[in-house]
C-alpha cells in the first residue's frame, strides 16, 4: 500500500510559533505486528516577502529549541524535511503541500451492524481522509496463552446529497490483519463527487468479539476535509516542514534562523561587506541588509506594508539617510577584542501599531529622530557633526539666552538594557551598564531600556552608555529667538553659542569688513600670551568655517589676520565667534524651531558634548569643555571631615559631622551637599562660613561635597571627601599628661582630663606585657588616684579612658613607677604602649 497524502491542518503561523499541523500516516504491516507511523506537516508563515531565506538549511531549523542538524553536520532528529519559499510575487506552490485541510475528531466505536456516520457540508471540499484506529488487535490461544494475529474488515460508503450509498474501493486496505497491543491507525483518502452534503459511513464487516480472548474493537478516530489546491501564497515567505511524529509527543515548537526582508539599498552599496564604492547616483538595487537606515527607508516607501501609499519616494530624504547609513556601518570595538558595525537591526515586526510610533521606534535603533518639514520626511541622528551656524547676542533677539536644567531624578546612573541574545535562541537578555561617575555624583538611579532590534551585547552596552552619558553630560536646554537664520536650522543640527554672560568675555559679534585672510570685528578682543586662537565665521553660502588666527603679540585687536585663509571672503554683518585653547563657545543640538512672530523664530536646543561618542565607543575619559572665563572654577581646597558629640537641652548626647575647608577670597557663599552611604544627595545651597556642621545624624559612611559661589552667582566645581561616622561607637580620646609622685610606699597618679562629652571613667592597670595582660588597679572618675604600692622595684602603670558605652581609648598612656628612695618626688613620663628597656 502506498503512503497516504499529508494533511495540512493550518496554512498560517509565525516563525517560532506553534502553527497548524497535519498527519500523514504510513502503515507498515507484517504478519505478527502492526506499526503506524505519523508525520506532522506544518506550513509556517515567516515573513512578508521577498526574504533572503533560511540560513544553513536544516541547521537553521530548530524544533523545541534544538537544531535539526548541528554545526558539525551531525543530526539531532531524523526524518525531517524543510522547504522554504522566499515570498516573491510569482513563486511556485510548495511540492507536497498542495492541500488545505481541517481535521474533525469523531472517536466513535464502529460495530457490526452499527456503523458511524458523519456529514460534510462544505461544497469546496475535494476529498475526505478517514482515520480508523484499532486500540488492540490480538487473539489469545486458549491452550498456550500466546497472543496471535487477527483480522478486521472495514468498509466506507459515501452518499452525495441523499442519492444513495456507494461503497468506496479501498484497494484491499479495508482488511487490517496483524497483531498490536498499542493503538494502530490507518488513514483512507475518499474522493468526493457530486454535490453536497456528503454523508460518510464507516462499517465493520467482521463480527464483534464475544470473548475476552479476542481484542479487535474498531474506532473511527477522525476525518479530515481536504481542499486540493496548489497554493503559492504570493509575497509571503513560508517554511514547509515535515516531521516524523514518533520523535515528539506533540507538534514541536518551531523556530528558524533566517535573513529577512530584502529592501532597496544604494546601487553603490555592498551589504555583505558594508562597503560603498564611488559616488552614489541616487538609484537602488534590492538586497538583504541589517543596516537600520535602509530598513527605515523601506518601511517609509513600500506600498504593500509600509507608508508608500501615503508618501511618495520624493518626500523621503534619501540623501540624509545615506549619511546615516554610512555612520551605522562604521566598525567600532565590540567589547570582546574585535570589531562590529556601530548599529545593526534584527527586528521581527508582527503587530499592527501607530505608524509614527513604529517609524520612531525603528529610528531609535540608530539614535535617530524622524520629523516632517517642508512637505518631506527627514531623519536626524545623534552623531558627530560640525556646527552649522553661530549665535551670539548680535543675532539673537535682545541678546537673551534662557537656560534650564534637568532634575536629578532624570539623571540615571544605571541602565538595564534589554536585547536579544543569539546564544540563547534570541531570547531577551538584560545587560547591566553603569556610569561610575554618575554613581558617585547621584547615587544608584536605574532605568530600563529596550534596545530595539539589537542582537549584539556590544551594541547593547553602547546603548546603555550613550543614554547614561547623555543624561549626565547634556543636562541643559537653551531657548532663544532669532531671525530667518533660525528657520533654516533643522532638528539635530549643531550650533555654537557665544554668550558673554556665561563665557565672561564678548567673543562673538558681526563682521565689519573682511577679506579671505583678514577680518575686522565690531569690537576689540584681547589676546594673551601662551594661547592659541581660532576664528569661526558664517560665509556667504551659509556655511561655518573655522580658521586659526596668526600668532600675534599680547594686546587688544580689532582686526585679526588668519594663518589659513577662508574659502571665501566673509561679507559685512556676517556672524563671527572667537575661540581659544582655554575658552570655547558652547555647542548645542537643535531640538525644535517654531515661528512665534512674523519672521521671528524660537530655537530650543540641548547641550551637546562632542566627546561623548569616543567615551561611548572607545572608553575615552571625558574632559570638560572650557566654556567660561569667569573666576576660577576650581573647587575649594583643604576639605576635611570630622565628627563629634554634643549635648541636647535635656542632657542627652547627639552625633554631628563637621567639615572645614580653606576660605576662598572671592567667595560670597558655599554650596554643601552630602549623602549617607549610597542614598540620595541632600544639599544646603548657601553656607556663609568656611565650616559646616550636620547634627543629629546616624552612624555610617558619609560623602560631603563643597563648591564655592563666586560673584554673579557662578558656582565652581565640587571638592569631595568621605568620612565614616562612628558616633557613640567611637573610642574616647587617648589620655595625655600621665605622671606620678612618690610618697613612701604610696604613688599619686595624675593625668589630664580628656575633652570628650561622653567620658565616664578612667581605668588603671599595672604589670604585664600589654594592656590586655595587665592587672586592674582601679576605676576612677577623677583625674588622680592614690595608689598604695604592692611591690618593691619597677612596675609599668597603664591608663585608658572609658566612655558611657564601655568603649576604651585606642592607646594606653603608661608610666614606669619605681618604689626606691632614689626616685624623685615627681616624675613626668612619655606616653607609650611599651615599657622602657
Amino acid at each position: 500500500m502506498s503512503p497516504e497524502r499529508g494533511a495540512l491542518r493550518g496554512a498560517g503561523g509565525e516563525s517560532g510559533g506553534k502553527g497548524g499541523s497535519g498527519a500523514q500516516r504510513t502503515p507498515t504491516e507484517a504478519v505478527d505486528s502492526l506499526v503506524s507511523t505519523a508525520y506532522a506537516r506544518v506550513l509556517d508563515v515567516i515573513c512578508e516577502g521577498e526574504i533572503e531565506g533560511l540560513q544553513g538549511g536544516l541547521k537553521g531549523v530548530y524544533l523545541d529549541g534544538v537544531p535539526v542538524v548541528n554545526p558539525n553536520d551531525s543530526p539531532n532528529f531524523r526524518d525531517v524535511t524543510a522547504y522554504d519559499v522566499p515570498g516573491t510575487q510569482g513563486q511556485e506552490y510548495i511540492p507536497g503541500f498542495s492541500a488545505a485541510e481541517a481535521e474533525t475528531v469523531v472517536n466513535v466505536e464502529v460495530k457490526e451492524g452499527l456503523p458511524a456516520i458523519r456529514t460534510v457540508r462544505d461544497a469546496e471540499v475535494d476529498a475526505v481522509r478517514v482515520t480508523v484506529q484499532v486500540p488492540q488487535l490480538t487473539y489469545q490461544h486458549p491452550e498456550t496463552g500466546d497472543l496471535q494475529p487477527f483480522t478486521v474488515k472495514l468498509a466506507i460508503d459515501v452518499q452525495s446529497n441523499g442519492g444513495g450509498w456507494v461503497e468506496q474501493d479501498l484497494q484491499g486496505a479495508g482488511v487490517i490483519r496483524g497483531k498490536c497491543t498499542s493503538p494502530y491507525e490507518r488513514a483512507y483518502r475518499i474522493e468526493l463527487y457530486g454535490s453536497p452534503p456528503w454523508d460518510i459511513r464507516v462499517r465493520r464487516t467482521t463480527p464483534d468479539a464475544n470473548t475476552v480472548a479476542l481484542q479487535n474493537r474498531t474506532f473511527w478516530k477522525s476525518y479530515t476535509t481536504v481542499l486540493d489546491e496548489k497554493l503559492s501564497f504570493p509575497n509571503t515567505a513560508l517554511v514547509a516542514l515535515q516531521v516524523s511524529a514518533k520523535q515528539f509527543g506533540s507538534v514541536p515548537a518551531r523556530s528558524y534562523r533566517i535573513r529577512g526582508l530584502k529592501v532597496r539599498v544604494p546601487s553603490n552599496y555592498n551589504p555583505q561587506t558594508r562597503e560603498y564604492s564611488g559616488t552614489w547616483d541616487g538609484t537602488f538595487h534590492v538586497a538583504w541588509t541589517d543596516n537600520p537606515a535602509w530598513c527605515l527607508y523601506d518601511l517609509l516607501t513600500t506600498k504593500r506594508y509600509g507608508l508608500g501609499r501615503y508618501l511618495d519616494e520624493s518626500q523621503v530624504d534619501k540623501w540624509g539617510l545615506y549619511t546615516v547609513a554610512r555612520y551605522c556601518d562604521e566598525l567600532v570595538p565590540d567589547g570582546k577584542g574585535g570589531q562590529e558595525p556601530r548599529f545593526t537591526c534584527n527586528l521581527y515586526l508582527q503587530t499592527q501599531a501607530d505608524a509614527y510610533q513604529v517609524v520612531s521606534n525603528l529610528a531609535s535603533v540608530f539614535r535617530g529622530l524622524v520629523y516632517w518639514a517642508s512637505g518631506a520626511v527627514y531623519v536626524a541622528q545623534d552623531a558627530p557633526r560640525d556646527a552649522e551656524y553661530l549665535f551670539t547676542p548680535a543675532n539673537v533677539v535682545d541678546g537673551l539666552f534662557t537656560y534650564s536644567g534637568t532634575s536629578r531624578r532624570a539623571r540615571h546612573t544605571v541602565a538595564l538594557v534589554t536585547w536579544n541574545d543569539p546564544a540563547n535562541h534570541y531570547k531577551a537578555a538584560v545587560e547591566y551598564v553603569a556610569d561610575e561617575d554618575g554613581l558617585r555624583d547621584y547615587g544608584y538611579n536605574p532605568t530600563d531600556v529596550v534596545a530595539l532590534g539589537c542582537t549584539s551585547r556590544g551594541q547593547a552596552q553602547r546603548v546603555g552608555r550613550w543614554l547614561l552619558h547623555t543624561e549626565r553630560l547634556e543636562t541643559e536646554t537653551v531657548v532663544f529667538r532669532t531671525g530667518l537664520e533660525g528657520a533654516l536650522r533643522n532638528p539635530g543640527a549643531v550650533v555654537k553659542v557665544a554668550d558673554p554672560t556665561r563665557a565672561g568675555r564678548r567673543w562673538g559679534g558681526r563682521v565689519v569688513e573682511a577679506s579671505d585672510s583678514r577680518v575686522e570685528l565690531d569690537s576689540d578682543v584681547h589676546l594673551e600670551a601662551g594661547h592659541t586662537y581660532s576664528l569661526s565665521v558664517v560665509l556667504p553660502d551659509g556655511k561655518v568655517e573655522e580658521r586659526p588666527v596668526a600668532p600675534l603679540a599680547p594686546a587688544p585687536y580689532r582686526a585679526l589676520t588668519l594663518a589659513t585663509p577662508f574659502s571665501a571672503a566673509p561679507v559685512p554683518q556676517a556672524v563671527w565667534v572667537l575661540a581659544a585653547n582655554d575658552l570655547v563657545p558652547t555647542p548645542w543640538r537643535v531640538l525644535s524651531v517654531a515661528e512665534v512672530e512674523p519672521h521671528v523664530y524660537e530655537v530650543t536646543a540641548l547641550a551637546h558634548h562632542p566627546g561623548k561618542y569616543a567615551a561611548v565607543e572607545q572608553g575615552v575619559q571625558l574632559q570638560p569643555l572650557p566654556t567660561s572665563a569667569l573666576p576660577s572654577s576650581s573647587p575649594p581646597q583643604g576639605l576635611a571631615l570630622g565628627e563629634g558629640l554634643y549635648k541636647t537641652t535635656n542632657g542627652g548626647l547627639k552625633v554631628s559631622l563637621n567639615a572645614r575647608w580653606t576660605q576662598h577670597p572671592g567667595a560670597t557663599a558655599y554650596v554643601v551637599r552630602w549623602r549617607l552611604s549610597e542614598g540620595n544627595w541632600s544639599s544646603e545651597e548657601r553656607v556663609e562660613t568656611h565650616y559646616w556642621e550636620l547634627q543629629d545624624i546616624p552612624p555610617g559612611p558619609y560623602r560631603v561635597q563643597v563648591a564655592t559661589v563666586l560673584g554673579g552667582g557662578f558656582v565652581t566645581s565640587f571638592a569631595e571627601s568621605a568620612h565614616t561616622v562612628l558616633g557613640k561607637a567611637a573610642p574616647p580620646s587617648d589620655v595625655a599628661g600621665f605622671a606620678y609622685a612618690l610618697n613612701g610606699n604610696t604613688a599619686t597618679l595624675r593625668w589630664v582630663e580628656i575633652p570628650d562629652l561622653d567620658r565616664d571613667m578612667y581605668e588603671l592597670r599595672h604589670g604585664g606585657g600589654s594592656w590586655e595582660t595587665a592587672s586592674l588597679i582601679a576605676k576612677v572618675r577623677a583625674t588622680s588616684f592614690e595608689w598604695a604600692l604592692p611591690f618593691v622595684g619597677v612596675s609599668v602603670v597603664r591608663l585608658k579612658a572609658v566612655d558611657s558605652s564601655g568603649n576604651y581609648s585606642t592607646h594606653a598612656a603608661s608610666v614606669s613607677v619605681v618604689s626606691t628612695p632614689t626616685v624623685p618626688s615627681f616624675i613626668t613620663m612619655t606616653v607609650s604602649d611599651e615599657p622602657p628597656p
